[in-house]
């Protein structure tokens, strides 16, 4: 019996965060926060540029928490509900 990897789908995100900068780095949070199935997010903000970008921009990390607790309460909705 072979081990196969749950397939990450933050993965895609945290690779190109190691290039993006600035709107670009804003950008790709948006698209990380929108995605199906990504519910942690933990990877994604350790990366330096998008540190940088929560930094420069306090409205992104206010964001970024909203949109968090908002999926983090969908996901525990579903469970409750399933």
């Amino acid at each position: 019996m072979t081990d196969k990897a749950t397939p990450n789908p933050l993965e895609q995100f945290v690779l190109l965060a190691k290039t993006a900068k600035g709107a670009g780095a804003v950008e790709l949070i948006k698209q990380a926060l929108e995605a199906q199935g990504v519910y942690v997010f933990g990877e994604l903000l350790d990366m330096p540029h998008i540190q940088e970008v929560c930094l420069s921009y306090c409205t992104i990390s206010y964001f970024i928490n909203c949109e968090f607790n908002f999926k983090k309460k969908q996901k525990i909705s579903l469970t409750v509900n399933s």
